[in-house]
């Protein structure tokens, strides 16, 4: 266990030994994404630049991105810099568009609706994503 210098009381204190929910969370959201894009997880996370991989890798970014740090968004997904995530935003926004993606896009937050809805509310209520009542999953 590696202690944390608190400057407030002047004194060392033990780290949290909770469960780390962070890490779930983003578990549960590329492998949702992963399974709707019928892609391997190991691929989508990667550094690999096929298109087949940086579309599932790019809407993870963005619906990450509404409830964490542009960086830690960045680092998560192998990038050097925020910008991409920036990028990430405006290509889910153009994939809403298109009718397969569209689709796709829909299933996901249909499903983390109900696995873990605080990953998309900002999201939804930023405008980047639809509001999943107003779809069913079939």
């Amino acid at each position: 266990m590696n202690p944390k210098w608190n400057k407030v009381h002047d004194e060392l204190e033990p780290e949290e030994s909770g469960p780390d929910y962070e890490l779930e969370d983003w578990d549960t959201l590329v492998d949702t994404v992963c399974e709707i894009y019928r892609e391997p997880r190991n691929r989508v996370i990667s550094r690999s630049h096929r298109h087949r991989y940086t579309t599932p890798r790019n809407i993870i970014a963005a619906i990450w991105s509404e409830t964490h740090t542009l960086q830690s968004t960045a680092l998560r997904c192998h990038w050097k810099a925020h910008k991409n995530v920036f990028c990430a935003r405006d290509r889910m926004s153009a994939l809403m568009q298109d009718t397969i993606h569209g689709l796709r896009i829909k299933r996901i937050l249909t499903r983390l609706s109900q696995k873990a809805p605080w990953l998309i509310e900002r999201a939804i209520a930023a405008g980047l994503a639809p509001n999943p009542d107003d779809f069913s999953e079939k």
